[in-house]
């Protein structure tokens, strides 16, 4: 992407950020914020997925400018490269970064010298998912592992996504591999999982105009992911799908403090 810099600068000026504030020298818009004082202080970091991120495996041409349904053949060439393993079978698939060294020097010291009781962690894109179709961290897998290894054991850890147009509660547990290639399990720090919620911008859905008619089939397709799916499967008691057309837009904030509550009980 070019003009990196006049961008960040663009969307600093916009947001009123200070001249001398350290996010105008660093090369991606990744930064923290805390609220409250120990033992009850939360921290939100920012990741930002963009400025580092190499190419995919196939490279996406959903942003080739005058290419008609440029996203559909992005969706296409995601969804090829995870059929035919190629993350397993090229190494220079596999070894493709989602963020720069220093971001990832930055986020390792983020959580390691933090004092807060609750971290949320927000990523521009799904981090749990196994829909091959969306832009996700599934598409560069030692990045992911990487980025589950750090964050494992972190006290109070929630993921927070979007970009899907749709919502959905996701689970470590559920679809991906737990462990890394050295055999250290992921997720036991964290009482035996991390959770993701993904909440999309209200004024999109995923069935007008971004997927169509095609957008219950494909979440249909791919749900080992979904913590909705598992409770539904687990209590016959727990009647938590929705009708098909609301399932697959907007979670309401009611149907997911209800997931919350259930998971918890």
């Amino acid at each position: 992407m070019p003009d990196k810099g006049a961008r960040r600068d663009a969307y600093l000026d916009f947001l009123g950020v200070r001249p001398d504030d350290p996010r105008r020298e660093r090369n991606g818009l990744y930064s923290s914020v805390t609220f409250g004082r120990p033992p009850r202080m939360v921290k939100v970091i920012f990741l930002d997925t963009r400025w580092g991120r190499e190419r995919y495996c196939i490279p996406s041409v959903a942003a080739v400018r005058y290419l008609p349904l440029g996203p559909v053949f992005g969706c296409a060439t995601r969804w090829v490269t995870a059929g035919l393993d190629l993350h397993s079978l090229l190494s220079s698939c596999r070894q493709r970064a989602m963020l720069d060294e220093t971001q990832w020097t930055w986020l390792e010291s983020q959580v390691r010298n933090s004092d807060a009781s609750v971290h949320v962690v927000v990523s521009s894109v799904q981090v749990l998912t196994t829909n091959p179709v969306v832009e996700s961290w599934g598409h560069f897998p030692e990045e992911r592992e990487r980025l589950l290894r750090v964050l494992n054991g972190v006290r109070g850890l929630i993921l927070l996504s979007g970009d899907v147009h749709h919502s959905e509660i996701l689970d470590a547990s559920a679809g991906i591999s737990r462990h890394t290639d050295s055999g250290a399990a992921l997720g036991n720090g964290n009482h035996g999982g991390i959770l993701e919620v993904t909440s999309s911008g209200l004024t999109h859905s995923c069935i007008d105009p971004f997927y169509g008619a095609l957008c219950a089939p494909i979440l249909d397709a791919f749900p080992a992911h979904r913590v909705t799916a598992k409770i539904c499967k687990r209590k016959a008691r727990t009647r938590m799908v929705l009708p098909r057309r609301k399932q697959h837009t907007e979670v309401s904030l009611l149907s997911t403090s209800m997931i919350m509550l259930e998971m918890s009980s």
